[in-house]
């Protein structure tokens, strides 16, 4: 689950820019 949770805040970061705000589920 956290694996995917991952992949997709990436997709999204690598979408919209850093500036997108980090949703809930970030595991960095």
């Amino acid at each position: 689950m956290i694996g995917a949770a991952t992949a997709a805040y990436f997709l999204l970061t690598a979408d919209y820019g850093p500036d997108y705000p980090n949703p809930p589920f970030m595991w960095r």
